[in-house]
């Protein structure tokens, strides 16, 4: 019974934990490279969050990982039929990217951290075992964004078929942007540094392209539908994660490029952080009582999608703080986290 009600949206808890452990690591000492602003070796943040949050975490999403990898492997093997539905479901198809995008973001929290030297030597980073993974991750993803589209094109739909969660495929196309300049997704020895920022232009341009289009195409649908199933609602909290994952994939890339100076860097990705922000206060507001437009199923995967979009949110906010100091900044960093 286990294997046969594996359902793939329950990727969406790892995926969740993963971009917890992200956040942290943002709020980590990892973030001071990026730092222009430091004085006499001082630090504008007065807390730096220790890395070992961000250790538990991904080790907490790895572990339910690989376990639902497991049992939905077992899943595609005894019940074929059963992952082909999900597959052509405009419902649940969008969910096979929350694994891609779980071994993406994965790519980001290990490529520094497991080296494949014997012990006793001590590998470079970026660590060949992230790279793999972001090869893993984001490739697939691509094809999966790719089908999909032509899906979406070639097929006779309906707007009862559009979902937020359809959102998911620019948000990966979006993570692979973030992580490519950061892995390296090419050998630094053969001197094609320059082709980890063009390869995350690649992932960014339409990931920021499809973000515009389906925010526009699903908030349409949001307002003026019924939205009587409430387990498709928390699909919303995606509007949070695009714009979130795009601006820090805009900041990496303008940082990596070096064709900007760091003060435009910094100030050319916080408008799709307050864009985030604007979003997550609307959709807590349409919690509220008087509207109960959220809260009322009962809980299920659809709630981690929610713990996803706010960890990006967080992400954002670890970012910014770590880039002015600001007392302010500092605590909306808590609150997200």
């Amino acid at each position: 019974d286990v294997i046969r009600h594996m359902q793939v949206d329950y990727f969406g808890m790892p995926l969740a934990l993963g971009g917890l452990a992200t956040a942290f690591k943002i709020a980590s000492d990892w973030s001071n490279p990026f730092q222009g602003n430091i004085v006499d070796g001082l630090n504008p943040r007065t807390i730096i969050v220790p890395e070992t949050w961000s250790q538990v975490f991904a080790f907490m999403g790895a572990f339910f990982f690989v376990n639902f990898a497991l049992l939905y492997i077992a899943r595609l093997v005894l019940f074929p039929n059963k992952c082909a539905k999900e597959w052509d479901s405009p419902f649940k198809s969008p969910a096979f990217g929350l694994i891609t995008i779980t071994v993406t973001l994965y790519s980001f929290l290990v490529y520094d951290e497991i080296d494949h030297r014997e012990i006793g030597e001590k590998e470079e980073n970026p660590q060949k075992f992230g790279r793999v993974l972001w090869w893993m991750g984001a490739i697939p993803h691509a094809i999966m964004t790719v089908m999909k589209f032509g899906e979406w094109v070639g097929r006779r739909m309906e707007m009862e078929h559009v979902q937020t969660t359809w959102m998911i495929f620019p948000v990966g196309l979006a993570v692979a942007a973030l992580t490519a300049p950061i892995v390296g997704v090419f050998d630094s020895d053969n001197g094609n540094s320059i082709g980890d920022v063009m390869v995350a232009r690649f992932f960014y341009s339409f990931a920021w392209l499809m973000w515009i289009t389906l925010f526009v195409l699903t908030f349409f649908k949001t307002v003026t539908t019924h939205n009587s199933d409430d387990r498709l609602r928390h699909g919303a909290f995606i509007w949070i994660a695009a714009p979130c994952i795009l601006g820090l994939a805009e900041y990496v890339i303008c940082r990596t490029d070096g064709s900007f100076e760091r003060a435009q860097c910094d100030a050319m990705w916080v408008d799709k952080y307050f864009i985030g922000l604007f979003i997550f206060l609307g959709l807590v507001w349409a919690t509220f009582p008087h509207l109960l437009f959220f809260g009322q199923a009962e809980f299920g995967m659809g709630y981690w999608t929610e713990c996803f979009a706010i960890d990006t949110l967080a992400a954002c906010a670890c970012l910014f703080y770590s880039l002015n100091g600001w007392q302010f900044s500092q605590t909306m960093q808590f609150i997200f986290l």
